[in-house]
């Protein structure tokens, strides 16, 4: 292929929670004709067992505060509905 039309960037997220440059990036550039963006998982990891192990635990503590999030949303309209009636 032409070098103009091939790249490959790869970065990860290692900044606090909310705090992202790449996600800036993406933003403002996803949608753009040849620009594409890729998220991988802990089962695109292979170099070490123990990087996967890692990514998937914070996968887990992504998803176990989600669930959170969503338990105490969905307890706070119970309550307000407990109190409007």
């Amino acid at each position: 292929g032409d070098a103009y039309h091939t790249a490959l960037i790869c970065s990860q997220l290692d900044l606090p929670r909310g705090v992202s440059g790449l996600r800036d990036v993406r933003r403002v550039l996803e949608g753009l004709e040849d620009i594409e963006f890729c998220d991988l998982t802990g089962a695109d990891v292979v170099r070490h067992s123990l990087v996967a192990r890692i990514v998937s635990a914070y996968e887990a503590a992504s998803a176990q505060a989600e669930a959170a999030s969503v338990a105490r949303k969905a307890a706070s309209q119970a309550a307000q509905l407990e109190c409007n009636s």
